[in-house]
C-alpha cells in the first residue's frame, strides 16, 4: 500500500511540476507521461468550454482553447478532486489578469455570471414560486439562487452572445439579475437595485 501511494503521489508530482520520473518502467518515460499530461489537461480545457459557452463565443475558439490551456497548467488551478461539474471559479480572476485581454474589460464579470448560471444548474433543487421570492423579503434564498451585478452591461453582451447577428450595443451600467433554476432550466432576471438590495441580505453569493 506504502509503495502504490508512492507512485501516486510520484506521478502526480511529475505531472503537475515536471518532477522525477524514474518511477516509470520505459525507453521513453518522458513521451509515455506527456500522453497523460495532453489527456489531463485537454480533458480540463473541454471541461471549461462547457462552463463558460459565452466565453469562448466572445474571445473566439482559438483564443478561449489557449487562455484555457495556460489556467490549466497552474497546478493552483488544479481541481480537488476527479468531478469536475463543481470546478472552475478562479478562472473568470484568471482571465482579468492577462494583458491580452485588456480590450475586453468586462470578460471577467461576464465569465463570473456564466459560472453562476452553472452552479445554479447543478444546486439543488426546492420548490418554490419565484415570482413570491422576489416580491417578498426571504430570510434565506433557494440553493439553486443567486444574485449578480456588474458595472457592465452583462444583458446586452448576452443577448450578442446568443444572437451573433445583432450589432454590440453599449448599454448603461450597473446591471443587477438573479439567477435560478424554477423548472429544469437556468433562467436570468434582471432586476432593479432596490430587488437586488433586499435580496443581498437573504443571499449566499454575492458578486
Amino acid at each position: 500500500m506504502q509503495k502504490l501511494k508512492f507512485i501516486q503521489k510520484a506521478f502526480s508530482d511529475a505531472l503537475l511540476e515536471n518532477g522525477e520520473i524514474s518511477f516509470i518502467s520505459s525507453d521513453h518515460p518522458t513521451a509515455r507521461l506527456n500522453v497523460y499530461r495532453h489527456n489531463v489537461i485537454s480533458n480540463m480545457s473541454n471541461a471549461l468550454s462547457i462552463t463558460f459557452p459565452g466565453v469562448w463565443k466572445l474571445l473566439g475558439e482559438e483564443c478561449a482553447n489557449s487562455l484555457a490551456h495556460a489556467f490549466c497548467q497552474s497546478k493552483s488551478n488544479f481541481p480537488r478532486s476527479g468531478c469536475l461539474e463543481g470546478w472552475g471559479r478562479g478562472f473568470p480572476d484568471f482571465l482579468s489578469q492577462r494583458k491580452e485581454l485588456a480590450s475586453v474589460p468586462y470578460i471577467r464579470d461576464y465569465a463570473l455570471y456564466e459560472w453562476l448560471k452553472h452552479i445554479s444548474y447543478g444546486a439543488e433543487k426546492t420548490l418554490y414560486n419565484i415570482d413570491y421570492v422576489l416580491n417578498n423579503r426571504p430570510a434565506k434564498l433557494p440553493p439553486d439562487m443567486f444574485i449578480f451585478t456588474s458595472n457592465f452591461p452583462i444583458d446586452k453582451i448576452q443577448e450578442v452572445v446568443d444572437n451573433p447577428a445583432l450589432d454590440y450595443a453599449d448599454g448603461a451600467g450597473p446591471v443587477f439579475c438573479v439567477i435560478c433554476r424554477p423548472v429544469n432550466k437556468v433562467v436570468t432576471t434582471w432586476v432593479a437595485e432596490e430587488l437586488y438590495s433586499l435580496l443581498s441580505k437573504a443571499a449566499r453569493v454575492d458578486c
